[in-house]
């Protein structure tokens, strides 16, 4: 299975141009959601899902297909530029592909966390990079505890890759992830203006300057931490939603969300949640929602990993995805990103959200041990 999702990710790359206009749509900061209803198909087959709407996959998810491989291939598919902006890297292949890039002539510009480069333990995969003089800065969020916690890849300007996976090995084989491939002009013109801020904001690794912050510009498209509130817009769709809310968030923490949410609760809405255990077990918005009767399941990963996506589903027909959690940390202090999709991505997450849900366990209130520490990622 991974082979034929690999070679469809190929096929993408080479027919950037024939996606269908069904598939193009701007993404309103106000967040309106669509007034027709959408019937979500939940038993879309692997020979459907590489081919509907002309655009061939469209999402991976890390318990079905190998992430890394795919983006890879869309990686050495960059002729002209590539632009990444990653919390974390640590998976040598990743890197070594960002090189071999780099080394044939593609103009490559790296942001990754003040964090991961401002300490005398640099991971070598990105101290490979940083050897060989790819251009790379670094930045870091507002207050104490404000990372650039973004997972963006734009390649020739025409694709844009994002989602809740870091180019680690444990998003690869432990985590539930998920990266969506987007081919919408406005939406990848919007990312490339932001990645634009976050460079101007950064610090040069290769520099003695560590400061890395710089409060961006505006931009009109797509929920951009710094330039609209991503929490707000989360909000508006929560108040919006009036059947359904499935939820599979790493880390829920934040009192508005949590206020929006017993609201919507209130008002007859179905809401599911599935959150990572250990997060869970430190988190008083989670327990609070636990004993306020929410339906919540907690998970591991799929290989003792973490349960690291970042996304929601409302009424069906419209979802958002992307670097995120709901926390005050993620709203106020760090650089984040989550994007507003519509059909045809929701069929996939749907079915994506069933497999974990069904996998997961009923949440109970527990301690971490010793060994156990929740982190934000």
């Amino acid at each position: 299975m991974k082979k034929i999702f690999i070679s469809c990710v190929a096929a993408l790359l080479s027919s950037l141009s024939l996606y269908s206009d069904d598939f193009k749509f701007g993404i309103n900061k106000d967040v309106e959601i669509p007034s027709v209803s959408y019937s979500v198909d939940s038993s879309i087959s692997n020979v459907d899902r590489n081919t509907i709407r002309g655009v061939k996959n469209l999402c991976l998810f890390s318990n079905e297909e190998d992430i890394s491989s795919g983006l890879i291939s869309a990686i050495k598919s960059a002729n002209k530029t590539l632009e990444i902006a990653i919390y974390s890297l640590s998976n040598k292949a990743i890197s070594d592909a960002i090189l071999d890039v780099f080394k044939r002539g593609v103009s490559v510009r790296v942001v990754i966390d003040w964090g991961q480069v401002s300490t005398s333990k640099i991971d070598p995969s990105v101290k490979a990079l940083m050897d060989a003089k790819v251009p790379m800065k670094s930045l870091k969020g507002g207050g104490n505890y404000g990372i650039m916690h973004n997972k963006i890849t734009i390649v020739d300007r025409s694709l844009l890759i994002t989602g809740s996976y870091n180019y680690t090995v444990s998003a690869n084989t432990k985590n539930f992830e998920n990266i969506v491939f987007i081919t919408d002009k406005n939406n990848i013109n919007s990312y490339v203006q932001y990645f634009e801020n976050m460079w101007s904001a950064g610090t040069d690794v290769y520099s003695t300057s560590k400061s890395g912050y710089r409060l961006p510009a505006g931009v009109e498209q797509a929920l951009l931490s710094r330039i609209n509130s991503i929490r707000g817009n989360i909000l508006k769709l929560i108040n919006s939603s009036s059947r359904t809310i499935d939820i599979a968030v790493y880390s829920i923490s934040d009192s508005e969300i949590y206020n929006a949410l017993t609201a919507a609760r209130k008002r007859g809405v179905s809401i599911r949640i599935v959150t990572d255990r250990l997060q869970s077990s430190q988190s008083e918005t989670v327990k609070s929602l636990a004993n306020a009767g929410f339906d919540i399941k907690i998970s591991d990963g799929y290989n003792k990993g973490m349960m690291h996506n970042k996304y929601a589903i409302f009424d069906g027909a419209t979802m958002v995805t992307g670097s995120f959690n709901w926390s005050n940390n993620a709203e106020n202090y760090n650089w984040e990103n989550d994007i507003v999709l519509t059909s045809p991505y929701i069929a996939y997450f749907h079915r994506n959200f069933e497999t974990i849900y069904n996998q997961s366990k009923p949440f109970t209130p527990s301690s971490p041990t010793d060994d156990e520490k929740p982190v934000s990622r």
